[in-house]
């Protein structure tokens, strides 16, 4: 009897602490719920956000690239292809009035009817400064064909071009004597100093009916002789 009772006992013991546990156990899992219905997920309007911000982002990407590739390939057929920088400065020459200042192997600058426009990258014959100059990178460098205009006081419209890539030096030998002194008017020469922030108007000298270009690339030279009247 003694140990019947006991059995009954431990059993009432055993299903008090089952319903205890599983009262406990019971808001634990309902807390749990409530903090999983509580979740907050992306919405479609966020989404779409994202999609378009990223498009937008690959775009800019892939034509930043296309434009860096273009002007790689435009320098480089230039290049390779060298009769394009050499015509250039012949049709500059044709057109020249004179050389301005002095002519070193970094580059020369001359006032002629010169002008091509930027957006078209066609001949306008307006009165312009042009100016070569090598921009070094080491030992070699690129030649950049810089234009202002000079017939219009308030829009000078400056722009940079580049002519061609791994040049060393340039110079420009004279094979004719009619390289005379020419002196500009003072609306030239003022608009000339506005234009180099310049103290003194540099001197001018006809450019000459003949002479020869060279152009000293990093593996090549290339020599033309110019009649040009």
């Amino acid at each position: 009897m003694k140990l019947l009772l006991e059995l009954m006992k431990s059993d009432g013991v055993c299903e008090e602490r089952s319903l205890s546990d599983e009262r406990k156990t019971r808001p634990l899992k309902r807390s749990r719920r409530f903090c999983c219905s509580q979740r907050r997920a992306f919405t479609l309007i966020e989404m779409l956000l994202a999609t378009v911000l990223s498009s937008i982002l690959i775009a800019g990407i892939l034509v930043a690239t296309a434009a860096l590739s273009r002007d790689r390939i435009r320098m480089e057929s230039r290049q390779t292809t060298t009769p394009a920088a050499i015509d250039l400065i012949r049709k500059d020459f044709a057109n020249a009035i004179a050389f301005v200042g002095a002519i070193d192997p970094a580059g020369f600058e001359l006032i002629g009817f010169s002008g091509i426009d930027a957006k078209s990258l066609l001949p306008n014959q307006r009165l312009v400064r042009i100016k070569y100059r090598i921009i070094r990178d080491g030992r070699s460098g690129i030649l950049v064909r810089d234009q202002a205009y000079l017939d219009d006081p308030v829009r000078v419209d400056r722009w940079s071009d580049a002519v061609a890539l791994n040049v060393v030096r340039i110079g420009i030998v004279p094979l004719s004597a009619d390289g005379e002194i020419v002196h500009l008017g003072e609306d030239v020469g003022e608009r000339l100093l506005a234009i180099d922030r310049g103290k003194t108007i540099p001197q001018a000298v006809r450019v000459p009916s003949r002479l020869r270009v060279r152009i000293e690339y990093v593996a090549s030279v290339i020599d033309r002789d110019m009649v040009l009247r």
